[in-house]
């Protein structure tokens, strides 16, 4: 599943297609940005928010008007990159909603 985003490029309107990751790619990603550890007995789990954001553009960008890589996605402009963030987060359910 794809999932195609307009931006403004340089002035320009230009497309980005997103891509759904694979339930392994999610759990794999998701993995490698979580640490947990054991603190007087409880458990805390710290997520890395800004790996999280950035490596799920660099697995979620399928194509862009501009490279797709790490250096790109830093010096993104900080709309642009929240909003490809949304997207990925609503297209891949990085945060799933508690069921009742």
């Amino acid at each position: 599943m794809e999932k195609t985003i307009k931006i403004d490029w340089n002035g320009k309107d230009a497309d980005v297609v997103m891509r759904r990751l694979s339930f392994g790619e999610r759990n794999r990603l998701l993995a490698s940005v979580t640490n947990i550890s054991v603190l007087g007995g409880q458990q805390k789990v710290e997520v890395n928010q800004v790996a999280l954001m950035e490596n799920s553009l660099l697995k979620g960008i399928k194509s862009a008007p501009f490279e797709v890589n790490s250096l790109a996605i830093q010096n993104l402009d900080a709309d642009i990159g929240n909003l490809l963030y949304h997207e990925f987060n609503t297209l891949n359910n990085l945060t799933p909603e508690k069921k009742d």
